[in-house]
């Protein structure tokens, strides 16, 4: 099971971007002993952080 989490970044221009971070650890069996890797993924979420808070505004009025 993996995390998931928001963090404010800056975009090298030096805006503000608003970024989700998903990390999650992935076991697989090699020459029979337990590895463990790690997967990040890192997505810009601006764009919906924007809307959701327009909506909220506007449900809000």
């Amino acid at each position: 099971m993996g995390t998931i989490s928001e963090w404010i970044g800056k975009h090298k221009d030096g805006t503000r971007i608003n970024l989700e971070l998903s990390i999650s650890p992935i076991k697989k069996y090699r020459n029979d002993e337990l590895k463990t890797w790690i997967v990040a993924i890192i997505r810009d979420i601006t764009t919906r952080k924007l809307q959701d808070e327009k909506i909220k505004k506007q449900t809000e009025e």
